[in-house]
């Protein structure tokens, strides 16, 4: 279904200013590429682990995850890269990223 962009932007706009850092990191855009955020428990969590233990390897240097099975069946393709410090939040493997204290 067509989704109207500019009413949900409206509406979400004014409750920013309340967000934390964090927050507004999760929302925006990396240098070239969005973000993909999957669950410990997904298929691509295991077969893409590696690219954050990866030193300076895959900051630059993109993994395409055609190469391997998980994508196919998840359907997602494309690169990954390794994010930039600036883009990763200290959370342990069990953590909830909880919603934002306007959202409730």
């Amino acid at each position: 279904p067509f989704i109207d962009e500019e009413r949900p932007l409206a509406a979400l706009h004014p409750t920013m200013k309340k967000w934390t850092q964090n927050e507004l990191l999760c929302n925006a855009r990396g240098l070239d590429d969005g973000y993909v955020f999957y669950h410990k428990n997904h298929p691509l969590s295991s077969e893409t682990s590696f690219i954050l233990n990866s030193g300076a390897e895959y900051v630059q240097k993109k993994f395409c995850l055609c190469d391997i099975e998980a994508s196919r069946i998840s359907c997602l393709f494309g690169f990954l890269r390794k994010p930039l410090s600036h883009e990763l939040l200290d959370f342990d493997e069990n953590s909830i990223v909880p919603l934002p204290a306007t959202a409730s």
